[in-house]
């Protein structure tokens, strides 16, 4: 997120070189300043962070240090526990691994890494009444 002369804009690329990087804040500084006269909250009165630090979440064991089979056999042993009525004539599970690493620093010297790990879990269930 880029703040400019009063506007705000983002900054994104998937061409991580420093080319790259100095392109996309290039062109949030032109966006952020072109909208600036839009704006709605004056974001050039924000403090910018100062801070420095790091948080990754606690994790015992891993999704992604495990082998497929590992996963496969895991999914079907908890996958007989939704059959929980007679009348149900489908189910399945679905089972979304995350892992994300972000950084956020501002040119007042912030750099803050949040290292995070989580599994996002799903299931469907298909009755029919007779």
């Amino acid at each position: 997120m880029i703040h400019q002369e009063g506007g705000l804009a983002y900054a994104c690329s998937s061409e991580l070189s420093i080319a790259g990087l100095e392109w996309a804040v290039h062109q949030a500084k032109s966006w952020a300043q072109q909208s600036a006269h839009l704006t709605l909250y004056p974001w050039n009165q924000i403090p910018m962070s100062h801070a420095k630090g790091h948080y990754s979440s606690p994790v015992q064991n891993s999704w992604f240090d495990l082998s497929t089979a590992q996963k496969v056999d895991y999914i079907a042993s908890i996958c007989p526990t939704f059959k929980v009525a007679s009348h149900l004539v489908y189910t399945a599970f679905s089972w979304q691994a995350h892992k994300k690493r972000r950084l956020y620093i501002t040119n007042q010297g912030a750099h803050i890494t949040q290292s995070t790990e989580y599994i996002s879990p799903g299931l469907y269930l298909l009755g029919q009444k007779d």
